[in-house]
C-alpha cells in the first residue's frame, strides 16, 4: 500500500483473503483518519479511536511519514539547485576566461593601442567585459558557497574529482 493524499491505494488487484482483509481494515482506517491542511500549511491528523495509544501510534507514524516525505522532497529541490547554481558558476568562470583571452590576444596584435582612439575604445569594451565576467563570476561563487554544506559536493555526472572552496574564488 502508498499513500496517496490522504488515501491508501492497493496496487495489486489479487483477491486473495489475505489482500480483502488488508483492504477491508484500510476502509475501515480511512474513515478513522482526519488529514487537514490548515491555510498556514500546518498539516493536522485526527485519529478517532477507543485506544489512546493505538491512535497516538498511527498518528505518529503518519505524522513521520509526512515529515520524511517533505524531507526528500526539500533535499531533492536543494540538490537541484546546487546543480544549477554549480553549472551557472561554470559557465561563468568559462565566459571571464574567455574575456581574459580576447584582450590577452587583442594586446598581443595591437601593442600600439595608445595612440589610436579606435583601438582604445575596443581595448575599453574588452576590458569592461572582463570587470563585468569577474563581477558575475563572484556572485556565482557567493551563491554556491552559500547553499553549499559539503565543501566536497559534486553534481552527478560531474567530472571532476573534487571541487574544494579554494577551486571557488572568485578572480580578484
Amino acid at each position: 500500500p502508498s499513500l496517496v493524499g490522504s488515501e491508501m491505494c492497493i496496487r495489486d488487484s489479487s483477491t486473495s483473503p489475505d489482500k480483502i482483509h488488508l483492504e477491508n481494515a484500510i476502509e475501515k482506517l480511512q474513515k478513522l483518519i482526519f488529514v487537514n491542511e490548515e491555510q498556514s500549511g500546518l498539516i493536522v491528523v485526527s485519529v478517532l479511536m477507543e485506544d489512546p495509544a493505538l491512535a497516538s501510534d498511527i498518528t505518529n507514524y503518519i505524522a513521520d511519514y509526512v515529515k520524511n516525505f517533505i524531507s526528500y522532497e526539500q533535499e531533492k529541490e536543494a540538490i537541484k539547485k546546487k546543480e544549477f547554481i554549480y553549472s551557472q558558476m561554470l559557465s561563468a568562470k568559462g565566459d571571464l576566461s574567455e574575456s581574459e583571452f580576447k584582450l590577452t590576444n587583442f594586446i598581443k596584435r595591437n601593442p600600439l593601442a595608445l595612440g589610436n582612439p579606435d583601438l582604445q575604445l575596443q581595448q575599453g569594451r574588452l576590458a569592461r567585459e572582463i570587470e563585468e565576467n569577474k563581477k558575475l563570476f563572484g556572485r556565482r561563487i557567493k551563491q554556491l558557497s552559500a547553499i553549499i554544506k559539503d565543501e566536497n559536493y559534486i553534481p552527478k555526472g560531474s567530472t571532476s574529482g573534487s571541487v574544494s572552496y579554494t577551486h571557488l574564488r572568485a578572480h580578484e
